[in-house]
């Protein structure tokens, strides 16, 4: 159950962040800051996210618990469709 629970303010923290970053690229427009800003937040996201999915895949193979780890693992990846928007709209 914890490990869910931090799949879910993982996901939520890393929606909203990024998010905001996005909005306030869209208002300041060629704001350099602003832009490196975010790739560095995606680049962090990419890896922090990952390792989680990692930790998830690993408590799915030994743990009983199976349905948390794949509502974890759903959650975690729900922000991936986000990001490719995002990118796309900035690039």
């Amino acid at each position: 159950m914890l490990t869910f629970k931090l799949s879910q303010y993982s996901a939520t923290f890393f929606f909203t962040v990024g998010s905001s970053l996005f909005v306030t690229h869209l208002l300041a427009r060629d704001f350099m800051p602003i832009i490196i800003i975010g790739l560095y937040f995606v680049i962090f996201s990419i890896f922090y996210n990952s390792f989680l999915v990692i930790v998830h895949i690993i408590a799915l193979i030994i743990n009983k618990n199976r349905l948390e780890s794949i509502k974890s693992i759903i959650v975690l990846c729900l922000n991936i469709p986000v990001t490719i928007l995002y990118l796309n709209i900035i690039i």
